[in-house]
């Protein structure tokens, strides 16, 4: 591919695929997950488009995962439509079709290891409480059950997966910022309870996972190197790293390609139908995610402190590096 012919998101790829690159040597590796909860719309048909023609162009592959952890939403009758309309625009998945729900188990383990760090916290504010706590530009939020010992958030998750609790009781909120401009990095919630059939897992799980702490995971577990999210993500990362409080507290992690650092690229189309660049933002689920099958776990880019030119640094909540 020629550079005047390229848009921001291949002078990126090219970038990390040149000697010395995060990933030097590596197949792209790329994945549409779209929530099997309605019929594809335009913005769905634009996203595949990038997801499955961006790997094409490097001679990567690209994964279709169904994002089915709101268990409320998914329904069959949507998983074979999509298939068919990827079908249709002329893209194939080869033997690469998930669900997000296959990884449930993992995420779980994942919650776990971040209790036991330190990193992660059972909170029992209602949700009434939860916007009254929630605190405003220039006071922070608080929540009372932040420093509760790392046992009893132990036991009271197994408890929450065990199905001892109503709906509200409790949900697990990973320790971030109480204090962060962005509210979003303000303790977000990680798990909540939820008393549903689930279309493919039944009435195994009364707890699951939320958007933000599953996709990442599931991302870093199928390999991917570069996830390519829309704008409407942009606000769900921070502007500044990681708190060295953090960093600390996972000293384990050193470098992405063992690490749990998984990229969220942004990606952006202006009106004009120009693209504008973001760099890569990163969200740290655990502390030791496992190499997925190309070799890698969710990109390494996302130990970059790379900037956008308007904005600062480009970094998603908690991404926790040494």
């Amino acid at each position: 591919m020629e550079e005047t012919g390229r848009n921001f998101i291949e002078n990126f790829i090219v970038e990390d695929l040149a000697p010395g690159g995060q990933f030097e040597g590596m197949q792209v590796h790329t994945r549409f997950p779209p929530e099997p909860n309605g019929y594809l719309h335009i913005g769905h048909c634009k996203a595949l488009t990038i997801d499955f023609s961006t790997a094409e162009h490097f001679g990567g592959i690209c994964n279709l995962r169904m994002d089915d952890t709101n268990p409320a939403k998914e329904d069959t009758e949507y998983v074979e439509a999509i298939m068919q309309d990827i079908h249709w625009l002329g893209f194939d998945w080869g033997d690469r079709f998930f669900y997000g729900s296959d990884y449930f188990e993992k995420t779980y383990e994942f919650a776990l290891e971040l209790i036991r760090k330190g990193l992660a916290y059972v909170c029992e504010l209602s949700p009434e409480q939860f916007r009254e706590y929630r605190g405003d530009t220039t006071h922070p939020a608080v929540s009372p059950w932040r420093d509760r010992p790392v046992e009893e958030n132990l036991e009271l998750f197994e408890r929450m997966k065990n199905g001892e609790f109503p709906e509200g009781k409790y949900t697990l909120r990973a320790k971030i910022d109480l204090a962060s401009g962005n509210f979003n990095m303000r303790d977000p919630v990680l798990y909540r309870i939820r008393y549903i059939e689930h279309h493919r897992q039944g009435t195994k799980w009364c707890i699951y996972p939320m958007y933000d702490f599953a996709h990442p995971i599931q991302d870093a577990l199928e390999g991917i190197t570069h996830s390519l999210c829309s704008l409407e993500y942009e606000a769900f990362r921070s502007t500044s790293p990681a708190r060295s409080s953090l960093r600390a507290s996972a000293s384990t992690i050193r470098s992405c390609p063992s690490a749990s650092c998984a990229v969220w690229w942004k990606r952006g189309v202006s009106r004009a139908g120009t693209t504008r660049a973001c760099r890569p933002s990163a969200v740290c689920a655990a502390a030791a995610i496992p190499r997925g099958p190309s070799g890698t776990s969710a990109s390494a880019s996302a130990c970059r402190r790379s900037t956008r030119p308007s904005t600062g640094p480009c970094w998603k909540a908690a991404c926790v590096t040494t």
